[in-house]
């Protein structure tokens, strides 16, 4: 018969376990002869970050984590490549019960190593690249990306907007006093993202704060960056050509008439039919940068699991690991590869697959139909007349 054997846990020691009756130590991974295992592609696959990126995330990051363990115990012990490791397989999809064999840990330290580093990442001063442009200067460099990016003949954009739902469990009674705002018109449990992006797929803008019943248009009129937007230049404001493109569920003549639309009628003129052509080239950027983001890490590849609190921790760390990789490629040399992005089928032990869902229509609620339908903004007009003069046209459809 099959001899039996029955392994239960310490409760004395987190880094024993007992086997018989015998307390055996629990062996720590070599995180350097660990790498050496795994060629690049194997580790990318692994942590979504090439090595030389990941050295850089440690040296980073070292001096916060050591930070950190000095006021929590449970985790003193762990070297920040290791806790950087461990943090990295959490947004890629692993289960944090699957975390802890592999790099000698106990259950009760993965849970205290994942969300000690998250916090670090999310706070950290060197990862603090979540930055709308700002001065002249930035804003001339963003119009100037966009128009080479896109061969636009339209300047001045210097950000693509728009608004991506990120699945969640059911809120708790002490988390919300009413679950059913997180409930979406999609069937879902949801946080309403607003997100902004520069040429370079770069997250400029992250706003994680709203239900996913919020309609974008709304949501995005409480953030900052509406208020930014909203300033003239007179008043210290961005310059006056200075202009986000956006898609119909926002409002063209919202913050200050900086937001610039798709014209929405059936049956377009030749003029009106250009504008929305490349207005949705510059557009197109910030829906490539949700589905990059997505794409990597698998965590959002099904409903986030954990408090609403850490699930905009998460969405934030994911969009600053995102921008931290761009700005690395960069630094290099190296282009975006839109082909270097893990697909479902590179790791099987995900759960779900990766899906955007983006408010890319109006709602049927007739009050928010009213406001968005204000008639076109006078700058709109005066973009669609140039394209005319010029004598610039889309594709023929």
């Amino acid at each position: 018969a099959q001899e039996c054997v029955s392994i239960s846990f310490s409760t004395q020691r987190r880094d024993c376990y007992s086997l018989k009756g015998l307390v055996v130590q629990r062996q720590s991974l070599d995180f350097r002869s660990h790498s050496h295992l795994f060629g690049e592609a194997d580790f990318k696959r692994l942590y979504r970050l090439s090595k030389a990126d990941f050295r850089t995330l440690v040296s980073l990051l070292e001096p916060d984590l050591r930070r950190t363990q000095r006021f929590n115990t449970i985790a003193s012990s762990v070297e920040p490549n290791i806790m950087i490791a461990v943090s990295l397989r959490f947004p890629a999809g692993a289960k944090a019960l699957d975390l802890g064999w592999p790099y000698g840990l106990a259950l009760s330290i993965v849970y205290a190593v994942i969300h000690d580093t998250l916090d670090v990442i999310n706070n950290s001063p060197s990862l603090d690249n979540i930055k709308f442009p700002t001065s002249r200067q930035n804003c001339c460099q963003e119009a100037a990306a966009f128009q080479t990016l896109r061969g636009s003949p339209m300047y001045g954009f210097i950000a693509a907007l728009d608004g991506i739902a990120i699945a969640i469990r059911c809120p708790t009674a002490a988390e919300s006093a009413d679950a059913r705002k997180y409930f979406n018109r999609k069937g879902f449990f949801d946080i309403s993202v607003q997100a902004a992006d520069s040429a370079s797929y770069r997250v400029t803008f992250l706003s994680a704060k709203h239900a996913g019943s919020t309609h974008d248009s709304t949501a995005f009129t409480s953030t900052v960056l509406y208020d930014h937007l909203s300033v003239s230049e007179n008043d210290g404001g961005l310059p006056s050509w200075a202009v986000v493109a956006a898609d119909d569920a926002y409002g063209n003549r919202s913050a200050g008439g900086r937001i610039i639309t798709p014209f929405s009628e059936r049956n377009l003129d030749t003029e009106k039919d250009s504008f929305n052509f490349y207005l949705s080239s510059i557009r197109i950027t910030v829906e490539q940068v949700f589905g990059v983001i997505v794409s990597r890490w698998g965590i959002l590849w099904s409903p986030l699991r954990c408090s609403l609190r850490r699930a905009t921790r998460t969405i934030a760390v994911c969009a600053k690991l995102h921008n931290f990789i761009i700005d690395e490629r960069c630094s290099r040399g190296d282009s975006v590869d839109f082909n270097d992005i893990t697909s479902p089928d590179m790791d099987n032990q995900l759960e779900g697959e990766p899906e955007i869902f983006l408010q890319d229509c109006l709602h049927v609620d007739g009050e928010i139909a009213r406001h968005i339908r204000q008639g076109p903004g006078a700058l709109r007009n005066e973009l669609s007349h140039e394209l005319k003069v010029l004598g610039l046209r889309g594709p023929a459809r």
